[in-house]
């Protein structure tokens, strides 16, 4: 048995309306066998409150769908399509990883005052108790009116030592400035050498007239080295400009520069 609808052809799976699997749910969905099509409304909004707009090829149009979050079109227009910071933290993001907030927590206010763009650790946890208070086992120490975890306090540029060093001096008696502060001793008496800090993804090197992150360093038209290895030559004392423009040794980065050319 064929579908009744004419021109149709094709085999009626639902014998009793004599209709096949596409008109058979056309008449569910809209009543009839015709194509009705629906236009899209300019706004929509969700059970949330976030507000979303019809806005069709736009840059932030996600792959399959027809709206894109009118907070992040707003913000959009504001910033434009290149890379960013995150307000609270300063890492390095991009269109693709940045979360826009609202900072007075209403979906519904998209005023551009109220928009910030942030990563996703700093947008989920911003409005989380701090550390000391949600870890219930936590050493929790109190510096000049700031308090912290032990591990926290480890990540301070203030602190030289880590935070199995701090917890170890508190479970000795010692006051908290002694357990941050106290010179640490190396098991042969001596001091070890500073401990090196951790990387800042978000500090801008200057080279050539030039201010940018290396990660943006290493995406110029010429560069050839990655952000890791000019961070590597940067702590061994190479100046910015010869971290950042001399090529790599290796085989590869010379094949790579040889199809460059």
């Amino acid at each position: 048995m064929e579908c009744s609808v004419c021109g149709c052809g094709r085999e009626a799976r639902y014998k009793q309306v004599a209709l096949c699997q596409k008109h058979y749910f056309r008449v569910r969905r809209n009543g009839t066998t015709e194509m009705v099509r629906r236009t899209a409304k300019p706004r929509i909004e969700d059970d949330r409150g976030y507000q979303f707009l019809h806005v069709p090829q736009h840059p932030l149009l996600a792959k399959g769908q027809i709206y894109v979050a009118e907070h992040r079109v707003l913000l959009y227009e504001a910033l434009g399509p290149g890379d960013m910071d995150c307000a609270l933290c300063g890492c390095h993001l991009t269109w693709a990883s940045c979360q826009v907030d609202h900072i007075d927590e209403n979906p519904r206010n998209n005023a551009l005052s109220n928009l910030r763009p942030t990563c996703r650790r700093c947008n989920t946890w911003r409005n989380m108790p701090p550390a000391h208070e949600r870890m219930k086992n936590a050493t929790v120490l109190t510096f000049q009116g700031e308090t912290k975890t032990a591990h926290e306090w480890s990540k301070d540029p203030r602190v030289e030592v880590s935070g199995p060093t701090i917890r170890r001096r508190k479970a000795e008696g010692k006051t908290d400035e002694q357990a941050l502060f106290g010179r640490k001793i190396t098991h042969n008496g001596k001091s070890p050498p500073p401990r090196k800090r951790a990387y800042a993804p978000h500090v801008q090197y200057m080279a050539r007239g030039l201010s940018m992150t290396l990660s943006e360093w290493s995406r110029q038209e010429g560069v050839l080295v990655t952000n890791i290895a000019m961070r590597q030559r940067l702590a061994k004392g190479w100046d910015v400009e010869r971290a950042i423009f001399t090529p790599p040794a290796n085989q590869g980065a010379r094949r790579l520069e040889k199809r460059m050319a």
